[in-house]
This record gives C-alpha cells, structure tokens and sequence, in this order.
C-alpha cells in the first residue's frame, strides 16, 4: 500500500525535498558573500567592496527567480499527482476492490483519508527528510567552522527534545486519565438515561447520584490536572522559543567578545544556526503525519478482486461463503457450483441471504471468507435487485453498455413498452419502468452467463409473461434469484436458502 501511493506522489515528494534544500543551499550561499563582504570590509579592502556588495545583492535578487519556480514546480505537481491518485482510487471503487458502502464513506475516503494521505508524502514527508538532511549539513558546518561555537549552537538545538519528554512521560498520562474520566462519565450519563424507568421504580435514584457525583468530582479533578500540564508545556515551548531566538545572537556575540569567532563569520554563523533551529519541528510534524497517514492508508487499503481463479468444470463455483453485516452472520457457509448451460432458479425467504449471495457471485460485493472461483465474469449481463435512480435518461444508459445486440434491444423495448421513455431521466421514473429498462439491457447483452436478481419485482402481469419468454428463448446460463415464483421460465435447477446455507432440491 506505501509503494502505491509513492508511486503516484514520487515527483512530489523529490520536488519536496528539492525546493527544502534549495532554499538552504541558496541561503547558505548568500550567507558566504555576506561573510566576504563584511571581511573585505574590516580589512579595507576598499576595490573588493563594492563588486561583492553588487554580486551579494545580485545574489539574493536572483534567489527569488529559482525559489519562484521550484515553488510553482512543487504545488502543479502535487495538484496534478494529487488528482491522479484521486482517480485511480476511484477506478477502485467502481471495480469494488476499494469498499465504500455509501456516498458518505465515499466522501471520507477521497475527501479527508486521501488528502490526509497526499499531505504526509508531498508535504510531511519531503520537509522531514529535508530537515533531518540540514540539520546534519548546519551542525556539520558550524562545527567545522568553529567547533566551539557549533557545538554550543547544536546542544542548544537539543532542548527542543524537552518538550517531547515531557509529553511522553507526565502530561501524556494526564492526557490520557482524562480522556478515560471523560469517557465514563459519558456512559454513566448515558446509563442513567437508559435505565431511568428502573431506578425510579426500584427507588435507587440517590445511589445513581451518588455515583454520577462521584464521576463529576473526577472530571473536575483530572481536568484541572490536564490544564496544569498545558500550562507547564505552552511556558516550556515559550521559554526554548525564546532561548533558541535570542540565545543564538547572545551566544555568537560573546564568542565574537571573547576572540574565539570573527565578526565576520556572524552571517555565516547565523544563517546556519537559523536553520539548524527550524529543522527540528517538521521532524516532529513528521512522527505526528506519519501515524495519521497510517491510519487513513488502513482505510484506503484495497482488495484484490473477488475473483481467485478460473473452475476447472463449471462457469462459476463458490464454496464455503460467509458474510457478516453489523455482527450479524447473513451466509455461513454457503457452497454453490453453476455449469455451463444451468438455468437455476436461487429462492429463499426474505433475509435468506440470497441477495447477498448473488451479490458476491456477481462480484459486487466480496464475502468475509470464503473462494469464489469464475470465469469470464466481465462479460457478463447482471441484474441487481435495485438500481440508482441516475439524473441520466434511458438511452443514455444504455448506450453506455457494451456488447448489446440492438436487434434485441429493440424487441425487449418493445416487449416491456418503455420506448417511448427513453429521453426522459432515470430519477423520473417509476420502480417498474426502472426495472423494465434495465431488464431490456441485461437480456440484450451478448453474454453467456445471466444473473438476475427478483427481475419479478414491480412488473405487471404482461412484463412478466414476456420475461419469462425471454428467459426460455436464451441459450447462455442463467442465475435467476427470486423469492416467488415466476411464469414458467424453464429453470433446471431449484437451489434454496435456508439460514445462509444452500439446499440444493
């Protein structure tokens, strides 16, 4: 899953990284001639003065041109990268190996887990590596610059690491004692207003006070302690805030006082030790990122298709299938095989599991366990119980269904009497003329393999007599789900649900 998303956030990530360097590499240089400047300064060195004067401020003018492009390098690419990945995680869920059981999950998934996702690799991540990368490169140079004063600046760099002891040792369990405190009082409140019948009727309502008064003194105790530990850590940032700003000029100005560093280094000096400070929080906002990133990649992980091979003797087979929805078990084993030519008619009572059962055959919905085992499933024609009341019109959808026989097309139109609803949008018509239009495509389709699910449902009496035709005229193999009986249709076959289990008659 990491390697899925890289792949597509590659570019951004090394345009991250590019742009977090450059602007070091580009202030460092311009920290050098400021450097050579104030030297050529102090020493008199009157004709040297004003070409470096003239190249450092060239040089700082020319610093915005390639700070500009990298910066509108990195933020095309990573909108393009960003919307790129957006599709293709689309194309998953339209194939169903990404599950997304409503528009509201669908939402979650591509509008908050994606960008979440895309913020870790094109932003997180590539200013992480960066500041680790400089921070080595500014402790590295000061100390080679003047060990003395480097190694001062970077011990002082260190003290940004309190704050984490501090929250990963005291304030965190606070933090979390807190949180438990909260979280029974909420139940508890919520217990006394499901049982609030029984306390009043066993007269045990002071003893639920007491209690609840008991849960109120702890909040209150644990909340205090909670604002305490935040006080102690906003003073504790504001203190290193403060020491890292001005300590760093207190620091190299005594050293310039006391002759171990130049004047003429303090540019240099400060620049570096600049960036040595501001690299140490994208470390921190990387170890944060990181575990949020994992956690929306654990609800973006996809599946492999449903499909796990080709049956050796049949058109589809399936054994042992179980599926559960809400902790409640729908199918517990359910094993069927379809051969080639099978006309099987799949019923149940309502809440068999049959549906759902279909569903997995037709590869709409994947089972919790379970091998389904089938072959050319593509070029299938499928029906489902239900469709989307789409905003399209009748002839949009259906010429956006490959491999329809338009001979056939026009007889099923005919037979169901809906032609003359084609121009008018899906969402405007009735259930019946809905599943007529959508029955016309399915036994239109040049496919050898049909599944219908309750085709029956809302058809009148004329419909049902002309499916039922239809289904005997058809040479492929049928899987036709239907909890009542329809006109004769031919079926060879009678498979029936019983507890999510098949009974073969």
């Amino acid at each position: 899953m990491k390697s899925f998303f890289f792949s597509y956030f590659r570019r951004s990530f090394w345009a991250g990284l590019g742009w977090e360097l450059g602007c070091f590499g580009m202030a460092f240089g311009c920290s050098l001639l400021l450097s050579r400047l104030l030297e050529a300064v102090t020493a008199g060195l009157l004709p040297e003065v004003v070409p470096l004067a003239l190249a450092t401020l060239g040089a700082l003018a020319l610093t915005l041109v390639p700070r500009y492009g990298l910066t509108l390098f990195r933020e095309r690419t990573a909108l393009v990268e960003a919307q790129r990945c957006r599709e293709a995680l689309y194309s998953r869920v339209l194939d169903l190996t990404l599950p997304a059981a409503d528009g509201g999950q669908l939402e979650v998934l591509l509008e908050k887990d994606l960008p979440q996702v895309a913020e870790y690799y094109q932003r997180a991540l590539p200013a992480g590596m960066g500041s680790i990368t400089i921070t080595l490169c500014a402790g590295g140079l000061l100390c080679l610059a003047n060990w003395q004063v480097g190694l001062t600046l970077c011990l002082m760099d260190l003290t940004q690491l309190l704050p984490v002891i501090v929250y990963e040792g005291w304030a965190k369990r606070i933090y979390q004692r807190t949180r438990s405190d909260e979280e029974d009082y909420c139940a508890w409140m919520l217990e006394g207003h499901n049982g609030r019948r029984t306390l009043k009727a066993y007269g045990a309502e002071n003893w639920y006070m007491a209690r609840y008064r008991e849960k109120c003194r702890a909040i209150c105790r644990s909340g205090r302690q909670a604002e305490e530990a935040g006080a102690v850590e906003r003073v504790l940032y504001a203190a290193i805030d403060t020491l890292l700003r001005y300590g760093s000029l207190l620091v190299v100005g005594a050293f310039i006082l006391s002759g171990t560093l130049a004047v003429t280094q303090a540019p240099l000096f400060l620049v570096l030790s600049g960036h040595l400070f501001n690299a140490m929080e994208p470390i921190f906002d990387l170890r944060l990122a990181s575990i949020a990133c994992r956690e929306a990649q654990a609800r973006l992980a996809f599946r492999d298709p449903p499909i796990a091979g080709k049956p050796s003797a049949a058109v589809l087979a399936a054994e042992d299938i179980q599926k559960s929805f809400d902790g409640k078990s729908v199918l517990r084993g359910a094993t069927i095989t379809v051969n080639y030519g099978d006309r099987i008619w799949l019923r149940g009572d309502n809440g068999s599991g049959k549906s759902t059962l279909l569903s997995i055959l037709a590869g709409w919905m994947a089972p919790d366990a379970g091998q389904v085992l089938a072959e050319g499933r593509e070029n299938w024609a499928c029906l489902p119980q239900t469709e989307p009341e789409l905003t399209l019109t009748g002839r949009e959808v259906l010429s956006a269904i490959p491999g329809l026989d338009y001979g056939a097309l026009q007889n099923a139109l005919n037979g169901f009497q809906i032609r003359q609803l084609l121009d008018r949008p899906l969402d405007r018509l009735s259930g019946g003329e809905q599943k007529k239009l959508y029955l016309a495509a399915a036994l239109s389709k040049k496919a050898p393999v049909l599944l219908l699910d309750e085709p029956g449902n809302h058809l009148d009496s004329a419909s049902l007599e002309f499916l039922a035709a239809r289904l005997r005229e058809y040479e492929g193999t049928i899987l036709l789900c239907a909890h009542g009986a329809l006109p004769a249709w031919g079926h060879t076959r009678t498979i029936r649900m019983e507890g999510g289990v098949c009974h073969e008659y």
